[in-house]
């Protein structure tokens, strides 16, 4: 049926926009066998051949064009979904749907379920188990954009929970969350930590800070305690660049310096007795001195030579 320039097949009511309108009643509810087996039109090649192709175009007034073309692949056994558009004279492929289910956005040949290529990377193949590859010849991002009292991350999950591991970012507090319904690892060469920034736990708890001093090469670590912002209180245990030992300082003067405290032995039953040793490189046991406290008989004793029982 051919009315005011329209056609019709198979519809005798024709809308007042469409200029070809197919009708085709069909019983069968929708599959993808059903969909491929008994489709409402048609564009046929029979044209024998790898790459030969059957397209339906779109184009517009000012060099707008586009194509949908289902592309025959080798051995004339499948064949890929194409997407395919002009853009200042250029005509490119930007997506395509492989027919193994892949689809590749800016490549033809998608290596997983979603492949986004950019630019050739010249890195090895993707795991074979990657579900979304992202490929580029520069700087390869994931960009998320919310609002800013709002958070967004990566979930992973099992069949228990669908968010046992995540890495969240709340644009409310600034605060990055790393959670793991068990350990995390990290394993690297090294582990990078800002300058002076606290590793903490909890909002009132231990923390360790790593100072440095790019200019001087002076550096320290230290084990102190923080406040509810996450601040020392005070200064704890430090090493410093020379392996000394301060308790309460930050620049220890002496392989062990304690300021504004005591150093308490403390010896909890009778046959225990504390001791200081002063020894050489030739280790305990065999030349020295030693200040030993006799928890039994409440005396102090000094030792030298230990071995020989001199006293």
């Amino acid at each position: 049926l051919v009315v005011n320039g329209k056609l019709g097949i198979n519809e005798n009511s024709l809308s007042s926009n469409a200029r070809l309108q197919v009708r085709f009643d069909n019983a069968q509810s929708y599959n993808a066998y059903n969909a491929l087996t008994n489709p409402s039109m048609i564009i046929k090649n029979l044209t024998s051949g790898a790459s030969k192709f059957a397209s339906l175009g779109f184009i517009t007034e000012a060099n707008g064009e586009g194509a949908i073309s289902l592309v025959q692949g080798s051995g004339n056994i499948n064949a890929d979904m194409t997407f395919s558009l002009r853009s200042s004279g250029a005509r490119t492929e930007h997506l395509r749907i492989t027919h193994d289910g892949n689809v590749g956005i800016g490549t033809p040949g998608p290596t997983a379920k979603l492949h986004v290529f950019k630019g050739e990377s010249g890195a090895v193949a993707n795991n074979t188990d990657s579900t979304l590859v992202l490929e580029n010849s520069s700087h390869t991002y994931i960009n998320f954009l919310t609002p800013a009292n709002k958070e967004s991350g990566i979930l992973w999950g099992d069949d228990a929970n669908n968010n046992t591991g995540m890495v969240t970012y709340s644009n409310l507090t600034d605060n990055m969350t790393i959670t793991a319904a068990d350990d995390i690892v990290l394993n690297a060469d090294k582990i990078n930590v800002g300058n002076n920034k606290p590793l903490w736990s909890g909002s009132y708890g231990g923390a360790l800070f790593l100072k440095g001093n790019n200019a001087t090469a002076a550096r320290h670590a230290e084990l102190t305690i923080v406040n509810s912002t996450g601040a020392s209180i005070g200064t704890g245990l430090v090493v410093d660049n020379d392996l000394q030992v301060g308790i309460g300082i930050e620049s220890p003067g002496a392989k062990l310096e304690i300021k504004d405290g005591d150093l308490w032995l403390n010896g909890a039953t009778s046959g225990s007795n504390p001791e200081i040793f002063f020894i050489d490189d030739s280790g305990v046991g065999t030349a020295g001195v030693k200040i030993r406290y006799g928890n039994g008989d409440g005396n102090l004793y000094f030792d030298h030579k230990w071995d020989d029982a001199g006293s």
